[in-house]
């Protein structure tokens, strides 16, 4: 992870499964300098952890790309849903970096995201779910830049009973330090689905607390980001479950340097959990 600035967080997105015996297990380089928040979890389902970085060569930088995580080692099912980070690790540039099922229908410039540069030899990343096609296993990437800088790393997949519709639509707040409702029933197959986000800081001079939460819940879920850097956007992801009508919460202190995007909602029909306790500091070892 690069440096933080002005006093907010660089954050990054992991899912992990809790091993019966030893729980999780955290690592660190500093451990004053690192905090973990567990912002829920699934039950019944399995998580399987990998780790596949994507990247293009220089003739296919800025526009889509097939990648085939069927035929790849290790291969993915064929329709899995799977997470996906999106990275840059330059130190001087922002880069535009994207991730989709194949054959999708939104528009060309539809889930790519411009991701502020890295510094200090670390890396920025932002999370997004895709899904592999039913078809073939393929997914499409993009890439402004190609390898080293940029690249789409595969972090893992559910097993066959996820599903997941994608999509990315901008959800504005438009008051700032208040917890505003949003109806997401236009955008949901059915309410009471476990919506993702992706919440984006978009101001290079200060910092900013963003936060998503059900829309029956009391919580505070929100995290203080750093700034931003030049013209692109810094931030991280975060599920939550919608209601019985379709409610969700979105918390912005700045309202005019945030923008919220609903990246797609989790067909599955255990929801998700919000755990009353939110936060583990770093400790270096494993926590039940």
């Amino acid at each position: 992870m690069h440096e933080a600035e002005d006093g907010g967080l660089v954050t990054a997105r992991f899912l992990a499964t809790v091993d019966a015996s030893t729980g999780l297990i955290e690592y660190y380089d500093t451990a004053q300098s690192q905090t973990y928040y567990i912002v829920g979890y699934w039950t019944d389902i399995d998580f399987t952890e990998t780790w596949i970085d994507l990247n293009v060569i220089k003739a296919d930088e800025s526009t889509w790309v097939d990648r085939n995580l069927f035929t790849g080692d290790p291969s993915i099912p064929k329709g899995s849903v799977c997470l996906a980070s999106l990275v840059n690790r330059s130190a001087g540039n922002e880069y535009n970096v994207g991730v989709r099922t194949d054959g999708c229908m939104f528009g060309e410039f539809v889930r790519i995201i411009p991701i502020h540069e890295a510094e200090g030899g670390g890396v920025n990343a932002l999370s997004m779910f895709v899904k592999t096609s039913v078809a073939d296993g393929i997914i499409e990437i993009w890439c402004e830049d190609e390898a080293p800088d940029c690249s789409v790393i595969i972090q893992g997949y559910f097993d066959s009973n996820m599903d997941f519709e994608e999509l990315f639509t901008l959800k504005q707040v438009t008051v700032s330090n208040v917890w505003q409702e949003f109806d997401l029933t236009g955008d949901l197959d059915q309410d009471g689905r476990v919506a993702d986000f992706v919440l984006r800081h978009v101001d290079p001079d200060v910092t900013a607390f963003l936060g998503v939460r059900g829309g029956d819940s009391s919580l505070n879920r929100y995290i203080n980001e750093h700034e931003s850097e030049g013209d692109g956007h810094t931030g991280f992801s975060m599920s939550a479950q919608s209601d019985a009508d379709g409610i969700i919460d979105l918390y912005a202190e700045k309202w005019l340097a945030e923008a919220f995007h609903l990246t797609g909602y989790f067909k599955f029909e255990i929801p998700i959990v919000a755990p009353t306790v939110t936060t583990q500091a770093a400790t270096g070892i494993g926590y039940d």
